[in-house]
């Protein structure tokens, strides 16, 4: 490679790294102007927006209305006192989706604090299923049943 190609590709490296910056863990780059909704879908003027190369904190990600790249995830937001959605698109959070350092969110569900076996009734063996710590589930109804380790 000559030494002008070599310019180039440095100028090319060094456009592409101008905004680059690093956010303080738990915090995501913005890489355009984000723009916060209501909820995960695209509906109705946004509630606010985030400049592009701000670090900000995302609390969990959820399935939503697709982006125009195909991106379903949605992270939930709060800049300058505005909670709402943003394309996860919007954001430098990795190559995969959704994020796996990023919790999902449990919009209108509920979020499993710690790992919950789940029964056929109240207190009757055997267990037919277990929900990991940070599922989402709906809760139908409540009964008792039997005493689970003291609890």
């Amino acid at each position: 490679m000559n030494s002008f190609a070599w310019f180039c590709a440095f100028l090319l490296m060094a456009a592409s790294m101008a905004d680059a910056i690093t956010c303080p863990k738990g915090q995501y780059q913005t890489t355009v102007v984000a723009k916060i909704y209501t909820q995960p879908k695209i509906s109705g003027s946004p509630i606010g927006t985030i400049p592009k190369n701000t670090c900000v904190p995302i609390a969990c990600q959820y399935p939503g209305q697709a982006a125009s790249d195909g991106n379903v995830w949605w992270d939930k937001v709060t800049y300058n006192g505005v909670t709402g959605y943003a394309s996860d698109s919007m954001f430098n959070t990795g190559p995969s989706n959704p994020t796996p350092a990023i919790p999902r969110c449990c919009y209108k569900l509920i979020n499993v604090e710690t790992s919950v076996n789940a029964y056929k009734g109240p207190g009757k063996p055997p267990i037919t299923g277990t929900y990991p710590r940070g599922a989402c589930v709906v809760l139908l109804c409540q009964t008792q049943g039997i005493i689970i380790k003291g609890n």
